[in-house]
């Protein structure tokens, strides 16, 4: 076991071997027993919330089709971002409304003609997370809109606020696509 090491393992191969050469003593074998039976329940837990989210997103299933064809979003992203705006986008007057509720646009902070550095407004965290995580995702696709807008606004302001831009874009395309209801 200790040959298969790779890279800076190599060099320790002898303290590895002496390693790997021990025996589990009883009490060692109840503790990894316990945290095996601690697992396998954690595991069973999470395909238990499984169904009832799948139970309870089951009647969006347009929406969540339609959320599916943007690169970046999968279903747990899907649901994730209907349960945090809903599937009417009727209380949005326009995709911009929408971009200030979640907090996905960037502050203005202007007086005078002259510029200074504002964030990201605070709103929505939960929303924001699951958009970034899928403008990572996005920006990963080649041949992706994402990703070409992503590689030309991360020169120049930089990775964490490209990816809050590409996030803003993926959600008024999300905006689009739930009030009109086609891709």
């Amino acid at each position: 076991m200790a040959a298969l090491a790779k890279g800076i393992a190599r060099k320790k191969i002898a303290p590895l071997t002496v390693a790997l050469g021990g025996q589990l003593a009883e009490h060692q074998r109840l503790m990894l027993r316990m945290q095996l039976h601690r697992i396998e329940a954690t595991e069973q837990q999470i395909a238990e919330l499984d169904e009832q989210i799948e139970a309870r997103v089951a009647r969006y299933g347009l929406q969540i089709k339609l959320l599916t064809s943007i690169p970046g979003i999968d279903r747990v992203g899907a649901a994730a971002i209907l349960a945090e705006i809903g599937p009417d986008m009727s209380r949005f007057a326009t995709a911009a409304n929408l971009a200030v509720w979640a907090g996905a646009c960037p502050a203005n902070n202007e007086s005078a003609g002259r510029k200074e550095p504002a964030g990201a407004r605070t709103a929505n965290h939960h929303l924001l997370t699951v958009l970034c995580n899928a403008a990572v995702s996005a920006s990963r696709k080649k041949g992706s809109y994402f990703r070409a807008k992503y590689y030309s606004l991360e020169s120049r302001i930089g990775g964490g606020k490209a990816m809050l831009a590409i996030g803003h874009k993926l959600l008024i395309c999300i905006w689009h696509m739930l009030t009109n209801g086609e891709v």
